[in-house]
C-alpha cells in the first residue's frame, strides 16, 4: 500500500493521504505518534510532499478512517462554558484565534482522558449532547479515535480538520479530574455518583453499607469540609459508562483516601439505581441550612429556570410538557399571580433534583406538590430544564390584522401588547398556535389586509410538535430578540381551520382554492356533483367571509399531491346552514369525477358582489413584451389554459393589450393560481379582445397533468425571428430578433430537440445541439 505525506500550510499540520482517498489510513500501517512518525518516515525540514511505501498491506486490509495529524503548535484546547475551569466544552483552534468544537460521534471515555491530559489534568470523563450548551461557529473535528494512551489530543485520528456531519447539540464536552475519586452527575461540581479508580479503572460505588463515615471520606478527599451519603444513584445520570463495581465500603472516618476503606470489588456488572452518592459542603453538614427554596436563573424577574434547593444545593427540575399547573405553582410561591410553562432557552449547571413533579394547582409552593423522589437519576439525553413565565395580571394568544380565524399572533401580556418573530417558521408551529387558539391546525398566511407593527415578544421558536402552546416551544427568551432577522415585515401570521379549509398549491390556506373537508382526521376533496353557488355561500361565511363565488372544475390543475376521495356527492344546502356539514346530502350516491382532477374550488370574498376583472396582462418574466397571460378576478391572478394555444390567441391577445401582433408561447406553471378559463380558445386572429373567441368544450387537464399554461410573444413592427450568430452560415449561437431588439437564448437544459426545431424555423432540414 502506498500512502501519501502531505503538509498543511494553511493549518501547519501534516496529512497522511492514502492514495486516491484522501485522509484514509491502514488501521495497522504506521504508529499514530506524531514525533515518531515524522521523522522516521522523511526529512521534516524538505517542504516537499513525500511519498512513502507501506509493504504488507493492500487496500482490503485498510479501514478508512478520516486522519489527520498535527504537528506540536498546530491544535489547540480549551473548555468553555463549564461550571468549574476542569469541566467543559471542548473547543479546538489552529491559530488560537478562531475556536470552533469537536463532534461528539464516537466520543467516549478514551478521548476525553486525552484531552484532560492535555489540559494538566490526569483522567476525564466524556459527556455528549452538548452536556455544557451548544457552542458557536464552526465544528472542527468529528469521529476523534483516541486509545487513551496519547499525550495530547493532536495525535488522535479523526475525520479530518472541519469534515463532519454533526450539529451543535452534538458537542463534546469532558469533566477532568487529579484525584482518584470523582463524582459524575450532569453538574460535576459538588455532589453526585461516586466513582473511584483503581489500577488504571474507574469503578462506580454501590450503596449497599454506604454512610455518612463514607461520604466525609469522598468529600475531604476532594478537598471539600464534610458530605452527606446517599443512596440510589441520586443527582446522578443513568448514562454512566462505568462496567465495574465496588461494594460494601466501611470507612472508620480516619483514611485519607477512599481506596483505603475496606471495599469489595466486581470487575462487572453495574450498580444502575443503586450508586452511591453524595453531596459535598465546605463546612460542617450539621450547619448546613436544609430548608427548601426556590428561585429563577437564567431569564428575568418574570421568566426563567426553575431551581430549588434541597439539603443545601441547589438543583434543576426535569421538564415534563404540559405541566401548567406546576408552572402556576412555582409563579406564585415566586410572587406571581400565575405563569405558563415555557420553552427551554439553556440548561444550568446545577444537578436535577426533582425528575417528576405534580401539582393540583392550589399549593403555594413546590414542595407541597407530589414529589416522586429527590434526586432521582435523569438520563443526560431525555431531562432538559423546566422555564417558567409568570405574569401578575394576564396572557393570552389571539388574530390581529385579518378576519375571523386569520392574522398576526398577538400576545396580550400584562397588558402590553407583543408579536412572535419567524424566520425558521413551519407547519408544526402553526398547528400549536392554531390548537392553542381552539382549532384543529393551520397554515401560514403570507397577505394581511393590514399590516400589524408590534414589540417582539417570542423570536426564533423551535417547535417539537407534542407541545400544547406555543409558550412551550424553545426559543430566545422571553423579550429577547435575534440581533438579525426579526423586523415588523417577519411578524408570525396564520390561518386556522376547524372541519373545513380553502387550500392551494403548497399547502397554503388561503382565501381561494380547493375546498376540502376533514373526515376521520384526513382531507377530502369535496365532491362538485351538485355543488352550487348555495353552498359556495355557506362555506365562505362559515370561515369568516361575506360571501364568495365557484370557480370552474378543475381550476387548480392536476393535484396529485392532494388526497384521492372526494366526499359529499350532491350538496343542497339551504343558504341558512352555519356550516357546510349541517348540509344535507346523498349519503347513497359516488362522486362521477375522477380523483386528482374533478373537486369543488372556490373564492371566499368580504363583498357580496365580486369585482371587475382587470385587463389581461402578460407575467414579463425576462422581457415585458413576452410571458404568461395573467387573469385577475377579485384580486387572485389566475392562468389560460394552453391546449390548441395556437397564433391566432396570442396575436388576439397582443392585439387587446396594445401590440400589432403576438406568437404563441407555453409556460410550465411554477404559481399556485388556478386555471379561470379552463377550456380552450379558437380565435381567428381578427377578435377585438380575448372574450369574443369561441370556448370550446375540450377539458383543460388531461390525463396527467395540467402544468402548462398560455403565453404570448408580442411584436410591434417585426414578428419575432430566429437567426445565427457568431459563426458561419450554418452553425452558430441562437438569436431572436423582435423589433429590431437582438437577444441570445439560454444554454440551460437546451437539447438536440430544440436544436432541430430551431434549425427547421431557420430553413434547414436538420440540426445538431451545441453548447
Amino acid at each position: 500500500m502506498t500512502v501519501f505525506l502531505k503538509f498543511d500550510y494553511v493549518f501547519s499540520h501534516w496529512l497522511l493521504v492514502y492514495v486516491d482517498n484522501l485522509f484514509s489510513i491502514c488501521s495497522m500501517s504506521i504508529t499514530v505518534n506524531n514525533n515518531e512518525l515524522i521523522p522516521h518516515l522523511f526529512n521534516i525540514d524538505m517542504p516537499l510532499d513525500v511519498f512513502v511505501d507501506v509493504p504488507g498491506h493492500n487496500d482490503t486490509a485498510c479501514i478508512f478512517y478520516f486522519v489527520s495529524f498535527f504537528s506540536i503548535s498546530g491544535i489547540k484546547v480549551r473548555l468553555a462554558d463549564g461550571p468549574n475551569e476542569s469541566s467543559g466544552r471542548v473547543e479546538v483552534s489552529s491559530d488560537g484565534v478562531e475556536w470552533g468544537t469537536v463532534c461528539d460521534d464516537l466520543w467516549d471515555k478514551d478521548d476525553a482522558d486525552v484531552v484532560c491530559r492535555t489540559l494538566g489534568y490526569i483522567w476525564g470523563n466524556g459527556l455528549r449532547d452538548a452536556a455544557y450548551g451548544e457552542g458557536t461557529g464552526p465544528i472542527f473535528i468529528d469521529n476523534v479515535l483516541c486509545s487513551g494512551k496519547e499525550s495530547h489530543f493532536y495525535q488522535c485520528p479523526h475525520n479530518g480538520w472541519m469534515n463532519h456531519n454533526c450539529n451543535h447539540n452534538e458537542d463534546a464536552a469532558v469533566q477532568c479530574f487529579n484525584s482518584s475519586v470523582r463524582l459524575e452527575s450532569r453538574s460535576g461540581i459538588n455532589a453526585g455518583i461516586v466513582m473511584m479508580r483503581i489500577n488504571e479503572e474507574w469503578f462506580m460505588v454501590c450503596d449497599s453499607m454506604w454512610d455518612d463515615m463514607d461520604a466525609r471520606v469522598v468529600c475531604t478527599q476532594l478537598g471539600f469540609v464534610d458530605g452527606k451519603s446517599m443512596c440510589c444513584s441520586t443527582l446522578g445520570n443513568r448514562d454512566s459508562h462505568a462496567v465495574s463495581t465496588v461494594e460494601n465500603i466501611n470507612c472508620t472516618g480516619n483514611e485519607k483516601i477512599l481506596q483505603d476503606c475496606k471495599h469489595t470489588r466486581r470487575l462487572w456488572g453495574r450498580c444502575y439505581d443503586n450508586a452511591a452518592s453524595v453531596i459535598c459542603y465546605n463546612t460542617s453538614a450539621q450547619d448546613v441550612d436544609n430548608s427548601f427554596a426556590f428561585r429563577l436563573r437564567g431569564g428575568d424577574y418574570n421568566w426563567g429556570r426553575v431551581e430549588v434547593r434541597h439539603l443545601g444545593i441547589w438543583g434543576q427540575v426535569c421538564r415534563e410538557y404540559n405541566n401548567e399547573k406546576e408552572a402556576q405553582v412555582a409563579c406564585r410561591s415566586a410572587g406571581f399571580q400565575g405563569g405558563v410553562q415555557y420553552g427551554s432557552v439553556k440548561e444550568g449547571h446545577i444537578p436535577y433534583w426533582l425528575t417528576s413533579l405534580t401539582c393540583r394547582g392550589n399549593e403555594t409552593s413546590l414542595d407541597e406538590c407530589v414529589i416522586d423522589r429527590w434526586g432521582q437519576p435523569a438520563a443526560l439525553a431525555s431531562c432538559t430544564p423546566t422555564y417558567v413565565l409568570c405574569y401578575q395580571h394576564n396572557l393570552t394568544l389571539h388574530l390581529v390584522g385579518g378576519d375571523k380565524n386569520d392574522g398576526a399572533v398577538e400576545i396580550i401580556y400584562d397588558g402590553q401588547r407583543g408579536s412572535l418573530c419567524v424566520e425558521d417558521w413551519d407547519y408544526g408551529d402553526v398547528d400549536i398556535i392554531c390548537k392553542q387558539l381552539g382549532y384543529i391546525g393551520g397554515s401560514f398566511q403570507r397577505s394581511l389586509k393590514k399590516r400589524y407593527k408590534s414589540t417582539i415578544f417570542m423570536s426564533d421558536m423551535r417547535c417539537l410538535g407534542f407541545e400544547t402552546s406555543i409558550f412551550q416551544c424553545t426559543n430566545t427568551g422571553w423579550n429577547i430578540t435575534k440581533e438579525v432577522g426579526c423586523g415588523n415585515n417577519h411578524d408570525a401570521t396564520v390561518h386556522c381551520y376547524n372541519k373545513v379549509r380553502i387550500i392551494n398549491s403548497g399547502y397554503r390556506i388561503h382565501y381561494h382554492g380547493v375546498l376540502e373537508i376533514n373526515t376521520e382526521n384526513a382531507w377530502d376533496m369535496v365532491c362538485p356533483e351538485g355543488f352550487d353557488d348555495i353552498d359556495t355561500q355557506v362555506v365562505c361565511r362559515e370561515l369568516g367571509y361575506k360571501g364568495g363565488i365557484m370557480f370552474p372544475r378543475r381550476t387548480y390543475g392536476f393535484l396529485e399531491d392532494h388526497g384521492p376521495y372526494l366526499t359529499r356527492p350532491h350538496l343542497s344546502c339551504t343558504g341558512n346552514e352555519s356550516s357546510i356539514l349541517e348540509c344535507p346530502y346523498n349519503t347513497k350516491a359516488f362522486c362521477a369525477g375522477e380523483p386528482y382532477k374533478d373537486y369543488v374550488s372556490i373564492m371566499c370574498l368580504n363583498d357580496n358582489s365580486t369585482q371587475e376583472e382587470k385587463p389581461l396582462r402578460l407575467s414579463e418574466d425576462i422581457i415585458p413584451e413576452a410571458g404568461m397571460i395573467i387573469v385577475n378576478k377579485d384580486g387572485v391572478d389566475g392562468f389560460v389554459c394552453n391546449m390548441n394555444w395556437q397564433d391566432d390567441n396570442a396575436h388576439v391577445v397582443c392585439n387587446q393589450l396594445g401590440y400589432k401582433g403576438g406568437i404563441s408561447l407555453r409556460y410550465e406553471r411554477q404559481e399556485s393560481g388556478p386555471l379561470f378559463i379552463p377550456k380552450a380558445f379558437r380565435c381567428t386572429g381578427y377578435e377585438a379582445n380575448l372574450d369574443e373567441c369561441n370556448v370550446t368544450n375540450e377539458v383543460c387537464v388531461s390525463d396527467f397533468t395540467a402544468s402548462s399554461v398560455s403565453g404570448a410573444f408580442c411584436y410591434n413592427t417585426q414578428a419575432p425571428q430566429l437567426r445565427l450568430g457568431g459563426g458561419n452560415t450554418n452553425s452558430g449561437w441562437v438569436e431572436v430578433v423582435v423589433d429590431g431588439k437582438v437577444g441570445v437564448i439560454c444554454a440551460t437544459e437546451w437539447s438536440q430537440n430544440n436544436a432541430e426545431t430551431a434549425c427547421r424555423q431557420m430553413g434547414f432540414s436538420e440540426g445538431k445541439s451545441k453548447r
